[in-house]
């Protein structure tokens, strides 16, 4: 994967591509592509915002890691991981204002219909 620049607000989104999928549903422009598009598995896997350029590997710890999310059967999450997904289901924070973060993938996160976001979009400012 490439390097990730710069800085995402408090609140606000940054819209990573990933592979298309095979159903032809159309996605906002994002705001980072790679040559070869990611591929993630919908059972398992586990994505990292990190605070670093070094690549790790394993499960990655503090202080490198921002949040880790981890779902399905993934070998690595916060806590415990967030459940299982089909190709037409996505995670988000329980806490609809995505305010909360106990730190606990299976608490944190549930499953719904993609609702994509990217940095144009309204931040989300949590009080």
């Amino acid at each position: 994967m490439g390097v990730l620049g710069g800085t995402i607000a408090p609140g606000g989104y940054y819209l990573v591509a990933t592979s298309d999928g095979s159903d032809g549903g159309v996605l906002p422009a994002p705001d980072f592509t790679t040559a070869a598009p990611l591929q993630l598995s919908a059972t398992d896997g586990k994505v990292a915002l990190l605070a670093t350029t070094r690549r790790l590997s394993g499960c990655p710890t503090a202080p490198a890691v921002v949040d880790l999310v981890g779902y399905g059967t993934a070998n690595c999450s916060e806590t415990a991981p967030a459940p299982m997904l089909t190709k037409f289901e996505s995670l988000i924070r329980a806490d609809l204002n995505a305010c909360v973060d106990t730190n606990d993938n299976s608490f944190d996160l549930v499953k719904i219909t993609p609702a994509p976001r990217r940095s144009s979009s309204p931040a989300n400012v949590c009080r």
